[in-house]
């Protein structure tokens, strides 16, 4: 497992500049969904685009050849793929129910690339034995632990 840390750790290291990149441009976007969620608008919906990003970012860094998450994070991610956001303007009963699922990927997603960019710039060799809470999840995400 202490190979799999190593290689996550380079992967991140290599990625920091895009991983840093990617949240500066999200928080433009996050407060904006934060307020249409709390709006009821449709545009909302628009946050899962940023979300999208840091999914490609975190397969990026993975150190997993393919099947790259966790259960718990593909259940989060599975939740948010059935929320339709194809329409543009429609009539919506419930709208911070129906996009709710939208922002629970964005702010875990968000959680793993902030994770790894802390990480990325702190650490030279994977911690041990006593984990960080940050790397713990991280390397929960990524089922090495």
């Amino acid at each position: 497992m202490i190979e799999k840390e190593k290689e996550l750790l380079k992967n991140i290291k290599g990625d920091l500049r895009n991983l840093e990149s990617m949240i500066k441009t999200a928080k433009d976007v996050e407060e904006e969904g934060f307020y249409r969620f709390y709006d009821g608008s449709y545009k909302a919906t628009l946050i899962k685009y940023s979300t999208d990003d840091f999914l490609r970012a975190l397969k990026r860094i993975s150190p997993n050849s393919e099947n790259h998450f966790s259960d718990e994070f593909n259940y989060i991610i599975k939740q948010q793929e059935k929320v339709d956001t194809s329409k543009t303007i429609r009539i919506i009963k419930n709208p911070q129910q129906e996009f709710l699922p939208l922002f629970t990927a964005y702010s875990h997603a968000k959680y793993f690339i902030e994770m790894a960019i802390k990480y990325g710039r702190t650490l030279e060799e994977p911690p041990g034995p006593y984990l960080p809470y940050g790397w713990a999840a991280l390397l929960g995400l990524f089922k090495i632990r």
